[in-house]
């Protein structure tokens, strides 16, 4: 979908992998799911989020992009799961938005603003995937949790 705004057709180009632009796809790919999931158009944004995911976990065990754009990014996922009752699938990605997020700001200095804002969306995020699967022990948990980043 984002293809020809981030790749060459040069074919000088297409073998160097210093001019391969995953980074400005997944950026690109996640403004799309933004405004499909806008517009109710829930299986676009699933689709766009799903390639994104794909190009952040594409090295495996080898992070080949920011660890804060795979968070935001399975985060973003999660949060559309969740839209279309995908309620599982959508805590899973969420928890592993949340985790990421400790294990980043645990080893990168960023304010800590910004630090408690994205913290206690993650939180908030699985809190509600988890009201929706009737877990209200875990999402009462996550609420607090996500409180207390706002204090």
């Amino acid at each position: 979908q984002c293809i020809p705004a981030t790749k060459s057709s040069e074919p000088r180009l297409q073998t160097d992998p210093d001019a391969d632009f995953d980074f400005m796809r997944i950026i690109a790919l996640s403004v799309l799911a933004c405004a499909a999931r806008r517009v109710k158009f829930f299986q676009k944004a699933i689709d766009a989020l799903g390639e994104a995911k794909s190009l952040c976990l594409a090295g495996g065990d080898t992070v080949q992009q920011h660890p804060l754009l795979i968070a935001l990014t399975l985060l973003n996922l999660s949060a559309v799961l969740g839209d279309i009752d995908h309620d599982e699938q959508g805590l899973r990605w969420g928890l592993e938005a949340l985790g990421l997020m400790y294990n980043i700001f645990s080893n990168v200095e960023l304010p800590e603003m910004i630090q408690a804002y994205y913290l206690a969306l993650a939180c908030h995020n699985a809190a509600l995937l988890d009201v929706k699967l009737g877990r209200w022990a875990e999402a009462q948990e996550l609420v607090d949790e996500g409180i207390e980043f706002t204090k």
